[in-house]
């Protein structure tokens, strides 16, 4: 994957939320060390319902410590679908859409965009 980018280990939660032509995800895991960054991004591939990647790579070196994060990201959709494709080191996985009120996305997706995920 491009820049360093790769799949990353399987979270222990992930959930999805969709509204307002937006989906919302929740992820929370452990990556190697505090280094890391952790991305979800769709997948080059153009089908339906979308897939995406759970993507992490190292910034800086430092001590390998295993660390948790949380990770909340808001991508743009169009229609919810019951359904989407998270793809990680383990391989695929089906994750379930909760819809939500468009105002409640809005709510959520501009408090992401303010930096409120770690």
């Amino acid at each position: 994957m491009a820049n360093g980018w790769q799949l990353a280990g399987h979270p222990e939660v992930i959930e999805a939320f969709c509204g307002g032509g937006r989906i919302l995800f929740f992820v929370l895991g452990e990556k190697p060390t505090p280094c890391h960054e952790v991305r979800i991004v769709q997948g080059p591939e153009d089908i339906w319902p979308p897939i995406y990647n759970l993507e992490w790579r190292q910034v800086e070196r430092c001590p390998e410590v295993v660390t948790g994060y949380c990770l909340i990201t808001c991508l743009e959709i169009g229609k919810c679908p019951d359904k989407v494709t998270v793809r990680d080191e383990d391989g695929s996985h089906s994750v379930p859409v909760r819809e939500v009120s468009p105002n409640v996305m809005k709510a959520a997706c501009e408090e992401c965009a303010e930096g409120g995920q770690s």
